[in-house]
């Protein structure tokens, strides 16, 4: 076994001696091959990275909605928050006094936009993004106690008619009744 080990290690050094190693600065046999690009134009540098999202709202707006945005006459413009805490409208004046330390600074009416401002942090509400509602839910159907059958709706004897026609009608039928039964 050694014996092979011994005679093969002798092949592997004889064919190492007889192919000369490639130097690592011999590139310039290949340039030619560069020049030709034949895999095509380089492909561009990459573009920079978009910008970092625009900064977040700060947490106070999550407490509050805007309803309203108007300019009554002769009177600066005027927005209207609601309170989702304390259940309560907050009216703020352009140009007037902050209302539960919120100020509005400016506030576009077409747009439906106000820039206002609490504790030194600005944020633009829209009134667009404070009417979006969510999906209702499904409601689900209560379950009944065993034994006990779900009732099923009486037909409308009415037949599409308002309830003022309804009476009428009856009205009318019972006099017929009643002329019905004088004869």
């Amino acid at each position: 076994m050694t014996r092979y080990l011994v005679n093969g290690l002798v092949v592997a050094v004889a064919f190492a001696g007889a192919f000369p190693t490639l130097a690592v600065d011999d590139f310039e046999r290949y340039q030619i091959i560069l020049e030709r690009k034949p895999f095509g134009e380089a492909p561009p540098e990459p573009l920079a990275p978009p910008p970092p999202p625009g900064p977040e709202k700060p947490p106070w707006t999550e407490s509050y909605r805007l309803f309203s945005v108007i300019h009554p006459e002769d009177k600066p413009i005027q927005a209207s928050l609601w309170d989702l805490k304390s259940k309560k409208a907050v009216m703020v004046t352009v140009g007037g006094d902050p209302v539960d330390g919120i100020e509005l600074i400016s506030a576009n009416i077409t747009d439906e936009v106000a820039v206002l401002s609490k504790d030194g942090e600005e944020a633009t509400l829209e009134l667009k993004e404070s009417t979006q509602k969510s999906a209702p839910k499904p409601q689900k159907r209560k379950k009944l106690p065993r034994g006990v059958k779900q009732a099923k709706k009486p037909a409308t004897p009415t037949g599409g008619q308002t309830a003022a026609q309804v009476a009428d009608t009856d009205a009318t039928d019972r006099k017929q009744r009643i002329m019905r039964a004088r004869k």
